[in-house]
């Protein structure tokens, strides 16, 4: 045990030299093999042509192609993509790399298959009925050992006139091109070189407008962005590079199925429990306008792609008409079958059942990756042709979902295209026709599912953050209308700030900054509209008009409120008044009614029509000259009262004080009574 202690550490220690040194850097070989062009399918009794390209000397090099038996299932067609459990070995050709014929892709190596109705012929590979056959191709040196590999696949058919299916019920196939990117402008309506190098005709987007005319006659399914497209068609003014791209999506609009979207990709179940529920139909709202005015066709409202969805998004798509939905496999309770999953099924919700198809994230996944172009269209179309083999006599179907941020060479496209037109194991087909012919799977298990749920991520901003922003919109709008500039980049700042894009610390900070817009529009308006900040007014008479001026420095008409508040004055047509103020100086007048006499305030408050920001308030002093009507009245009545006492009350004092003319004083002796005679 301590010899092999030893030698244990002797190896951890010789492998620290070399991590310390530096390990030698990997020998390359002298030559590699890749697959550069294969057909779809083959039928028996035909040849197939290997395109092969040998990077490197061939000379002295074979081509060695081992056919393994047929493929039974969809997972043990997975397990040969992985180059595992090829099978038994039907048959083995091996050939002088050298003598290969050259063309302009590289050599080919073709490979002919027996009839089965003919007499055997030598040469040829005996088949003994249609399938998907690995084919180990190598690259191997004059002593047979291997240099370079890779495991491609023979699908071989039934032979068919041209045009005829080799099955009794191809395999529909929805294959939807998703063209989506993150928001296409920053807080400062400044575009995003990120996303403009996207739309570009060599970037990723770009890339899959570029095969949009090659898929004539082979129908597919569009999901533009919305926000994307109407970005993208803006760019094309600065950017005329990127007109090509818009200009081929907008031609194939016009005959292929384009779905409904969200203006942004949204997490729906996220923005539900945040409170922000109601804001999806408002996004598809917005989102089918931008599709329809940018690419002037008509979107399909009713059905949709629903990434990620719970039982609440089913709710809030069935308000807005949608009822097909388009999910992924990790939304559902996995369901385990025999076959692969090719079938529409229900996702039922209270008062509404959706038709639901999910997508083949499986078949999404072989055209991902770094292999060569050719490979990975093969891979694709051997798988279809798998799943097509499980059961050939039943109508069944596929969607081919990709995965965010999808990038796809143009190369890739056309060659999938080229392969899926004229396939007599594949129909391609749009999602709508796929929902339409291929039946639920009554009486079964996968004929109703039942979603897992969704993991929730706290959205961009807040409830309480959103709401502020729309009332602050709202304002906004009454300022300056509907049509100003400043109110529809209001509008797209509400709709961008939910996006599901920027669910991260940086993504909130721009949601945030993206609502902080409308702010800044608002102070911009308040800042050019001026009233008097002080003045004193005189006011001669009972009744009168107040003037007041007004500053529009915005070039253009501007709606508000004006308030007066004074304890003093009345204003018989009403304190407050909405007024629009055209540009430069206006001039209004306010009926008033004195009070009172004397010096006292008024308050003058000028707001959005809807009081919620104040532009600006002015204080005016108000001096009163006038006594009022009753004071008037009390003050004559008293001086009458007065004068009318004053004038009795000396004609009392002059009567008292005047001698009666013609009469003597009495005189104060008695007369004696006279006596009887």
């Amino acid at each position: 045990m301590i010899k092999r202690a030893g030698a244990a550490v002797g190896a951890t220690i010789f492998a620290i030299g070399i991590l310390a040194v530096g390990a030698p850097a990997a020998i390359a070989p002298r030559a590699a093999i890749t697959l550069a062009s294969q057909p779809a399918s083959t039928p028996l009794g035909g040849d197939l042509p290997l395109g092969l390209r040998i990077d490197g000397d061939p000379q002295g090099l074979d081509v060695r192609v081992v056919i393994h038996r047929a493929i039974s299932s969809r997972g043990g067609f997975d397990r040969t993509v992985m180059g595992n459990d090829l099978g038994g070995t039907i048959s083995t050709i091996q050939v002088p790399a050298a003598t290969l014929p050259v063309t302009v892709t590289g050599r080919v190596l073709t490979i002919g298959l027996q009839s089965p109705n003919a007499p055997s012929t030598s040469g040829r590979v005996t088949l003994q009925q249609p399938g998907v056959y690995p084919l180990e191709i190598s690259l191997v040196d004059s002593s047979g050992d291997r240099i370079d590999s890779f495991v491609s696949h023979l699908v071989a058919v039934t032979p068919t006139l041209p045009g005829t299916p080799a099955i009794g019920e191809p395999l529909r196939v929805a294959w939807v091109w998703p063209m989506v990117a993150a928001p296409a402008f920053d807080e400062n309506r400044q575009a995003n070189p990120a996303v403009i190098g996207q739309l570009a005709p060599e970037g990723r987007i770009g890339s899959i407008a570029g095969a949009l005319p090659q898929a004539a006659g082979v129908p597919i399914t569009l999901a533009p962005g919305p926000e994307t497209v109407q970005s993208w068609a803006s760019f094309t003014r600065a950017h005329p590079e990127l007109g090509a791209g818009i200009a081929a999506l907008r031609s194939a609009s016009a005959v292929e199925q384009t779905l409904t979207a969200p203006f942004v990709s949204l997490d729906m179940p996220s923005l539900e429990a945040a409170g922000l529920g109601a804001e999806v139909a408002p996004e598809y709202a917005a989102g089918a306008d931008a599709l329809n005015t940018t690419l002037g066709t008509r979107v399909d409202p009713r059905t949709a792609i629903a990434d990620p969805i719970d039982g609440g998004v089913l709710a809030r798509l069935r308000q807005i008409g949608v009822d097909r939905v388009v999910v992924r496999p990790s939304a559902l309770v996995p369901n385990n079958t025999k076959f692969t999953p090719a079938a529409p099924f229900r996702l039922e919700t209270p008062g509404r059942t959706f038709t639901a198809a999910a997508g083949d994230e499986g078949l999404a996944a072989l055209l991902e990756g770094d292999a060569p172009v050719a490979l990975r269209a093969e891979r694709f179309l051997s798988a279809l042709a798998v799943i097509a083999g499980e059961q050939p006599n039943m109508a069944r179907g596929v969607v081919v979902l990709p995965v965010s941020g999808w990038s796809p060479p143009t190369e890739l496209l056309t060659t999938v295209l080229n392969g899926l037109r004229g396939n007599p194991l594949i129909q391609p087909v749009s999602v709508n026709t796929l929902l339409d012919t291929v039946p639920i799977q009554a009486n079964s298990d996968a004929a109703t599912r039942e979603l897992t749920g969704s993991a929730l991520v706290a959205p961009p901003v807040t409830e309480r953050q959103f709401r502020a922003a729309r009332a602050q919109l709202a304002a906004l709008r009454g300022l300056v209308g509907r049509t100003d500039a400043r109110v529809e980049r209001g509008n797209v700042s509400m709709l961008v700030s939910l996006t599901l894009a920027w669910q991260t610390d940086a993504g909130r900070r721009r949601a945030k900054a993206e609502l902080a817009t409308i702010d800044a529009s608002i102070s911009a308006v308040v800042a050019k509209v001026h009233v008097p900040q002080s003045r004193t007014l005189t006011l001669t008479a009972r009744t009168a008009e107040i003037p007041v001026s007004f500053q529009n420095d915005t070039g253009q008409n501007v709606r508000v409120r004006v308030s007066l508040a004074s304890e003093k004055l009345f204003f018989p047509s009403g304190s407050t008044q909405v007024l629009t103020l055209p540009p430069r100086n206006t001039t209004a007048r306010f009926a008033v009614e004195a009070r009172a006499s004397g010096t006292f305030p008024l308050l003058l408050t000028v707001s959005s029509t809807d009081e919620r920001v104040t532009v600006q308030q002015s204080r005016i002093t108000v001096r009163s000259t006038v006594v009022s009507n009753v004071g008037l009245f009390l003050t004559i009545g008293a001086g009458v009262f007065l004068a009318a006492w004053w004038l009795n009350h000396a004609r009392r004092r002059r009567r008292d004080r005047a001698p009666v003319i013609g009469t003597s004083s009495p005189d104060p002796t008695p007369t004696p009574a006279s006596e009887p005679a």
